[in-house]
C-alpha cells in the first residue's frame, strides 16, 4: 500500500494548503456561457433598498375677504398642510466585524473556502475565520464542548447530520431561524434536512448535500461489456471479473479506518435495513441486527474479498486515492470526492471514473437505492456566538444561487434544486456528477437523529465495521453492536428492546 500512501499524503497536503485565491481564479473557468448568463440574472445585491414616505408638507395661501355691505376687503394668509408622497433610497447596512467556525478537512473544503472568499468580497466589511480540525471527530468533540460550556469560540457550527445537529440542534444550542429573521421563508429551491428542525422550528440552514455515490471505472466496464451497477450483485460480479493484485487493480476499495460506519450504512438501507424499528415515534427497539442488517453485513464481508491489503487502515481520503491512481474498480465515496478523479494534478484516469446512486439490495422487502442524508451538511448559528446577524448572514449567502453555483462547479453538491437541474451543467460530462446526484436524490432517506446516534455512529460504529473485519463473524458481530446501542440507550432513559439474531 506504499504507493497508495503518498498519494493520500499529497491528498492531505492538497486540502490543508491549497489557497482560496487559486480557487477563486478557477470558479469562472468550467462555468458555460450559459451559466454565466443566468448567474447574472439571479444575483441578490442587497445594497440598498427604496421606501414610500408620506410627508406633511406646508403650503400657504392668501384668502381675500370683502365684509359685506362696506367697502372694505380684508386679506389675510394662512398656512395649510398638504400631504404628499415621495420614494426615497436609503442604504441596507450590511453586518460588519469577524465571526469564527470549525471545520475538519473533507474533500468539499475547497469549495468552502472559495465561497468564504466569495462572500467576503461581497461584503468587504466581514471575515470569516475558519479553523481546520484534524478529523471530524475532533471537529465533532470541539464544537460540543463549546455548546455545552457555552463558551462562545464558534459563531457558525458547520454539522453533519449524524455527528453534530443530533446533539448542537436537538439539544437547543443554535438559533431558529425565525428568531434572527422575522420574515424568512422556507425556499422552494432548497433542500431542507429532516434533523434541521428542532420542535417544529428550523434551527439551521443546509449547506450540501454530501450522500455516498457508486464510484466506478467506466473505460474498464466498458471493455469487458459489463453493464453499469445497479444492484450489490451487480458490483460484486464486476469485481470478481476485473479484480487483478497483480496489476493492481482491486475489485472494490471499502472504508474501515475513520468514519466507516457511514458507507456500511448506505448497504444496510439499500437492504430496507435501519437502526431502530421507529425512533421518530419513540421506539428505540434495536433492529440493526435483524435479517436486512445480516445482508448488509455479509455483502460487505464479500465485497472484502476484492479489497486492497489491510483493509481494516482504509480512510475515506486512501478511497478518493485508489480511485484517482487507477488501483480502484469500485468504491462508495461521499460525492465530494468526485472532482477529484478528473483533477489533472491528482488523478491519472480523468474522465475514466464515472458515477451512480449507491446500489440496490436484493431479495428482502423493503429493498431499494441506499441512499441516506445523514452526511450531509449545515450551518447552525451557536446561541452563544458573539455576531450572530453576521454569522446569519453569511449562512444565508451560501445558500444563495451564486454561492451554490460556486459549489456545484467545484465538485461540492448543491443543496439548490435550481443549481443541481442546470442543463448547462448537467449535459456537461465534467458535471456527469450532478446528472447521478439527482437521480440519487430521488431515493434518499432520512437518517436518525438524536444525541445518542452521534457516538453510537462513532466510535461505535467504526467499532463495529472493525470488528466485523477482523472476526468474519456477521451474526455474532451484529449482535454485538446491537447490544452495546441497547445498553447505551437503556442507561439513558430511551424506551429499547434488542433480540439477538439466531
Amino acid at each position: 500500500m506504499g504507493a497508495a500512501v503518498v498519494i493520500v499524503g499529497g491528498l492531505a497536503a492538497y486540502f490543508a494548503t491549497r489557497p482560496p485565491e487559486r480557487i477563486v481564479e478557477t470558479i469562472e473557468k468550467p462555468v458555460e456561457k450559459t451559466i454565466v448568463q443566468t448567474q447574472v440574472q439571479t444575483i441578490e445585491k442587497p445594497v440598498e433598498k427604496v421606501v414610500t414616505q408620506t410627508v406633511e408638507k406646508p403650503v400657504e395661501r392668501t384668502i381675500v375677504t370683502t365684509v359685506a355691505g362696506t367697502p372694505t376687503t380684508i386679506v389675510r394668509t394662512e398656512t395649510l398642510k398638504e400631504t404628499i408622497e415621495r420614494t426615497v433610497t436609503s442604504p441596507v447596512v450590511r453586518p460588519t466585524g469577524q465571526i469564527s467556525l470549525s471545520l475538519h478537512k473533507p474533500p468539499w473544503l475547497p469549495g468552502f473556502q472559495a465561497v468564504i472568499s466569495q462572500y467576503e468580497k461581497d461584503n468587504v466589511n466581514a471575515k470569516i475565520s475558519l479553523s481546520l480540525e484534524a478529523n471530524i471527530v475532533t471537529h465533532r468533540d470541539k464544537e460540543v464542548a463549546d455548546a455545552l460550556n457555552k463558551t462562545g469560540i464558534y459563531d457558525i457550527y458547520t454539522m453533519v447530520g449524524l455527528l453534530h445537529a443530533s446533539i448542537l440542534v436537538y439539544g437547543g444550542h443554535t438559533w431558529p431561524i425565525k428568531e434572527l429573521d422575522s420574515d424568512y421563508k422556507e425556499d422552494p429551491e432548497l433542500i431542507y434536512f429532516d434533523w434541521l428542525y428542532h420542535k417544529g422550528e428550523l434551527a439551521g440552514l443546509p449547506l450540501n448535500v454530501n450522500n455516498d455515490l457508486l464510484f466506478y471505472r467506466a473505460d474498464l466496464f466498458k471493455e469487458r461489456g459489463l453493464k453499469k451497477p445497479d444492484t450489490w450483485e451487480d458490483v460484486i460480479e464486476a469485481a470478481k471479473t476485473l479484480h487483478d493484485p497483480s496489476k493492481p487493480i482491486y475489485g472494490f476499495v471499502p472504508r474501515a479506518a475513520d468514519d466507516p460506519i457511514y458507507e456500511w450504512a448506505h448497504i444496510l438501507t439499500s437492504f430496507g435495513g435501519d437502526f431502530f424499528v421507529d425512533w421518530k415515534n419513540g421506539d428505540f427497539s434495536v433492529r440493526v441486527n435483524d435479517q436486512h442488517g445480516l445482508a448488509a453485513a455479509e455483502t460487505f464481508l464479500e465485497l472484502l474479498k476484492y479489497a486492497p491489503p489491510d483493509p481494516i487502515t482504509i480512510t475515506q481520503s486512501d478511497m478518493i486515492s485508489y480511485m484517482a491512481s487507477g488501483k480502484g474498480l469500485q468504491a462508495l465515496i461521499v460525492y465530494a470526492g468526485t472532482p477529484w478523479m478528473d483533477d489533472p494534478n491528482f488523478s491519472i484516469v480523468p474522465m475514466k471514473v464515472d458515477f451512480t446512486p449507491p446500489p440496490k439490495g436484493t431479495g428482502l422487502p423493503g429493498v431499494g437505492y441506499g441512499v441516506i442524508d445523514g452526511g450531509s451538511w449545515a450551518l447552525g448559528i451557536s446561541k452563544y456566538a458573539k455576531n450572530k446577524e453576521l454569522a446569519y448572514d453569511f449562512a444565508k449567502f451560501c445558500t444563495s444561487f451564486d454561492a451554490q453555483l460556486t459549489f456545484a462547479t467545484l465538485g461540492v453538491a448543491p443543496v439548490r434544486k435550481d443549481v443541481a437541474n442546470l442543463p448547462s451543467l448537467i449535459e456537461n460530462p465534467k458535471y456527469r456528477n450532478l446528472k447521478a446526484q439527482g437521480e440519487a436524490l430521488k431515493h434518499m432517506k432520512g437518517s436518525p437523529s438524536f444525541p445518542e446516534i452521534s457516538y453510537i455512529w462513532n466510535p461505535m460504529g467504526k467499532d463495529f465495521i472493525q470488528k466485523l473485519i477482523r472476526e468474519r463473524r456477521p451474526k455474532e458481530v451484529l449482535n454485538w453492536f446491537a447490544e452495546e446501542i441497547y445498553k447505551l440507550l437503556k442507561e439513558k432513559g430511551y424506551k429499547t428492546s434488542w433480540e439477538p439474531l439466531r
